[in-house]
């Protein structure tokens, strides 16, 4: 929020950080040739004794159908592309998913964190950050994919 605000107070020129093409930002800012795709991704934990256990059982305790989404609680920052697709897959599987706004100052990484701590359930993730912290929480289950492919780019003022 931050960035988009300096950017529009003439403070900044580009954002050049990882930013999802949306057609809500595409109507406030221009973005750069795309740099690559990303699919977000659903960020869970395994089973606590999940090492002990066979594959089957471990997929069985994970959310794979995005319908079994219905009243769980998803932290996501409000102002991010995740916010967004949870409120379309929300209307598209016709299903309530319980989206928990976190404020601006968070973190798609601080949120991993808490959910492999145990100290929320879920979070979404592009799959390219998911996957550099699942290497350090090998807790993590980051395989149920809640989009199709989106662009990455970098973002500069209409003008």
């Amino acid at each position: 929020d931050k960035a988009m605000n300096m950017l529009h107070t003439g403070e900044a020129d580009i954002i050049a950080h990882k930013l999802t093409i949306t057609e809500n930002r595409k109507e406030k800012v221009a973005f750069t040739n795309p740099h690559y795709s990303v699919k977000q991704v659903l960020v869970q934990q395994k089973p606590e004794n999940w090492r002990y256990m066979e594959q089957d059982q471990i997929e069985n305790y994970l959310i794979r159908n995005l319908n079994d989404l219905h009243g769980e609680p998803v932290h996501v920052r409000k102002s991010s592309s995740h916010y967004t697709r949870l409120k379309h897959l929300s209307d598209e599987i016709d299903s309530n998913i319980n989206i928990i706004e976190e404020n601006g100052e968070v973190n798609t990484e601080a949120l991993i964190k808490r959910v492999a701590l145990g100290k929320i359930k879920y979070t979404v993730a592009d799959n390219d950050i998911a996957s550099v912290n699942k290497s350090y929480y090998p807790i993590l289950d980051i395989k149920t994919e809640i989009s199709k492919p989106q662009q990455i780019a970098w973002a500069v003022r209409k003008n």
